[in-house]
C-alpha cells in the first residue's frame, strides 16, 4: 500500500512539472509585443550610429611605409621546442607512494 502511495506521488509530481512546464513554454511564446520589443529599433539606431563613427575613423599607413619603420630591426628569438611531459601530470608516479591523509 505505501509503494503504491509513493508512486501515486510521483505520478502527480510528475504531472505538475510538465504542466508547469507547458504553461511556461506558452506564456513565453505567445505573448505580444511588449514596451521593450518596441524599443528594439530605437537601440539599433545607436548600434547603427557607433558604427558609422567606427567606420569614419581614417588611419595614417604613411607611418608603416616611412623608412624609418623599414629600418627598424627584429630582435626576436627563435623559441626551441622542448620536450613533452607526461600525458597526465596527475597520475601516479611509478614506484612512488602517495601520501595518505590522517584527518588531522
Amino acid at each position: 500500500m505505501y509503494e503504491q502511495y509513493t508512486l501515486s506521488k510521483t505520478k502527480i509530481a510528475l504531472c505538475v512539472i510538465v504542466l508547469s512546464v507547458a504553461l511556461i513554454g506558452y506564456d513565453q511564446f505567445s505573448h505580444k509585443a511588449s514596451a521593450q520589443d518596441i524599443q528594439a529599433p530605437a537601440a539599433n539606431t545607436e548600434s547603427l550610429s557607433l558604427v558609422n563613427k567606427i567606420e569614419s575613423i581614417k588611419l595614417d599607413t604613411s607611418i608603416i611605409k616611412g623608412a624609418v619603420f623599414n629600418s627598424l630591426e627584429d630582435f626576436s628569438e627563435e623559441i626551441k621546442p622542448e620536450p613533452i611531459g607526461r600525458l597526465n601530470p596527475f597520475a601516479p608516479i611509478n614506484g612512488v607512494s602517495p601520501r595518505t591523509s590522517t584527518g588531522r
